[in-house]
């Protein structure tokens, strides 16, 4: 789920950068097939730039740090968990600033 949030904003960032509204964006990831169910409910946190939620950028870090070394554990080569950990952490030095993990879009902002 973690990587999946990561995923969309970065779709929303790069919608965003074409000059697409929010509100478009909103619609047509709302109704695509291609976001999970969970991602979906992380869309309107990844676009108010407060960002509120329910689960902190350090939870989500954790958690996904405990999948990477699960898999890795087990010789399987992980890419994108390592990719969204250095978001969080891009994140949270920001100073805990957003209550939700959805913040990682802030960190792809920041990369511009």
């Amino acid at each position: 789920m973690i990587v999946g949030v990561a995923a969309l904003a970065e779709a929303i960032a790069t919608a965003r950068a074409d000059g697409l509204a929010d509100d478009l964006i909103a619609t047509v990831f709302a109704g695509s097939p291609v976001v999970s169910p969970s991602s979906r409910q992380r869309l309107d946190p990844l676009l108010d730039p407060n960002h509120p939620g329910w689960f902190s950028p350090e939870l989500a870090r954790k958690d996904l740090r405990l999948a990477v070394r699960l898999a890795e554990r087990h010789g399987i080569p992980v890419r994108l968990g390592p990719a969204v950990e250095n978001l969080l952490t891009t994140v949270i030095n920001a100073g805990g600033q957003w209550p939700d993990f959805a913040a990682v879009i802030e960190a792809l902002n920041q990369s511009r």
